[in-house]
């Protein structure tokens, strides 16, 4: 007795789960998908430039975000002042749930732009197909 069996649907479907896997993260560094797409959110939704990220490992990236740009924070020439000097006071100490604040209450990350974030890595995740 002789069985043939036709395996070609089958082949197919696992070369396009292997396809799917291996675009997820085609290689190590700088080519891995996950930090080209962080790259892009950079780019587009927090309006970038120069894109600030770090490589921590094979599928893990990170940016650092200041509360301001980074231009505000360089020192400027004092500008000459006549008359007698006044005293600066000093900035109220805030105090929210027990813990000191040291400035504003406004989030250096906003939630919009993390939702962003989390829709873009989400659309990615969701071109591989489930395993369960």
């Amino acid at each position: 007795m002789h069985v043939s069996c036709d395996v070609s649907g089958v082949k197919q479907k696992l070369n396009e789960l292997a396809a799917n896997i291996a675009a997820l993260a085609p290689a190590k560094g700088e080519q891995s998908t996950v930090l080209q797409e962080f790259v892009a959110w950079q780019e587009e939704d927090m309006n970038r430039k120069f894109p600030n990220v770090v490589i921590v490992g094979d599928m893990t990236a990170m940016t650092r975000i200041w509360p301001r740009g980074r231009q505000a924070s360089k020192p400027r020439a004092k500008k000459a002042v006549k008359g007698p000097r006044r005293r600066r006071m000093a900035a109220p100490t805030v105090v929210r749930k027990g813990r000191v604040v040291a400035g504003g209450g406004r989030p250096i990350l906003r939630p919009e732009l993390f939702q962003k974030l989390c829709e873009r890595m989400g659309a990615m995740l969701a071109k591989v197909p489930p395993w369960a």
